[in-house]
């Protein structure tokens, strides 16, 4: 039974990756909008997936010292600055046009 505990988290994982990917997708439909269309969107689309996310991620409990532990941490601390990216337009979710500037 174990084993199904397992299959069961990773797959509870895969499931809010892919829930994250779709914030992400949305993204790119909506790249040539102005900022403020972009606001709106993300507040009416985006938010309650952000917020289900976060909600997900309090109720985890990994081991301590673990890499998931780390990055549950990580993802925690991090959270009023990526909400902030709901309310402005002009920022991206993502850093690819930052990574391919270099």
């Amino acid at each position: 039974m174990a084993g199904n505990s397992k299959d069961s988290k990773i797959l509870e994982y895969k499931d809010m990756i892919n829930q994250l990917n779709k914030t992400i997708a949305a993204q790119t439909e909506l790249i040539q909008s102005l900022p403020k269309t972009l606001e709106e969107y993300r507040l009416e689309k985006e938010k309650p997936i952000l917020d289900a996310f976060w909600n997900w991620l309090e109720q985890q409990r990994p081991n301590k010292g673990t890499r998931l532990a780390k990055a549950v941490n990580y993802a925690q601390n991090r959270k009023d600055t990526l909400m902030t990216y709901l309310e402005d337009g002009h920022c991206s979710l993502s850093n690819n046009l930052s990574e391919n500037a270099i």
